[in-house]
């Protein structure tokens, strides 16, 4: 099978960093804050999905970041093994796994991320 390539979900004037966090620059226009999203994005060969993670806390941007690359790369695993009656229940899995990484991670007390995965 193919394997999977990272792709920015938008076209950007300048390149996004490779680990896809969107740009450290942009910010919250209410508070002046740090921008604390990540994405990914891969294909396969039958297979395009995207995850958008949206930080919350202190500690969101690194959250959210650990969040997307946990699930995307479980997905870039388990996807191109799975048959289409299991897709379901390997996001589920992937996004389970990732939650359970992120409690372990310090600041996870005071901070967090809401993800949302399109296939």
């Amino acid at each position: 099978p193919r394997r999977p390539t990272m792709a920015p979900l938008f076209p950007r004037r300048k390149p996004p960093p490779a680990h896809g966090v969107t740009q450290p620059s942009s910010t919250h226009r209410a508070q002046s804050l740090p921008n604390q999203d990540a994405y990914f994005h891969f294909t396969t060969a039958v297979h395009s999905l995207a995850g958008v993670f949206d930080g919350h806390g202190p500690n969101g941007a690194v959250i959210a970041h650990l969040a997307a690359r946990h699930t995307r790369d479980r997905l870039a695993g388990d996807l191109p093994r799975a048959d289409a009656q299991s897709y379901k229940s390997v996001l589920r899995a992937a996004l389970r796994a990732a939650a359970a990484m992120v409690e372990r991670e310090k600041g996870s007390d005071t901070s967090g991320c809401t993800g949302s995965v399109v296939m």
